[in-house]
């Protein structure tokens, strides 16, 4: 992927998880706690497969464009195969 579109990638979905951190919050604010905690897993899976499927393999390949308070080991920045992105 060019960098220009991993830059672009790696906002856009930075700016989908905000979004669905606020929908927890108005889970949390307007339904049960059985519900909130079913809601909140659901989110937390789709936040953890954007950040190890999307983000960390897109930030592997182009490092200069990993956000700042993203934290990945030195061990993590090694290069995967890429070769599908």
């Amino acid at each position: 992927m060019t960098p220009e579109t991993t830059k672009y990638v790696i906002e856009t979905i930075e700016k989908i998880n905000n979004l669905l951190d606020e929908t927890v919050f108005h889970v949390k604010s307007n339904e049960t706690p059985e519900t909130l905690a079913a809601y909140r897993a659901i989110v937390g899976e789709m936040l953890e497969l954007s950040l190890t499927k999307l983000i960390n393999p897109l930030c592997r390949q182009h490092p200069n464009l990993k956000p700042e308070d993203l934290f990945l080991p030195e061990s993590y920045m090694k290069k995967p195969d890429t070769s599908g992105l």
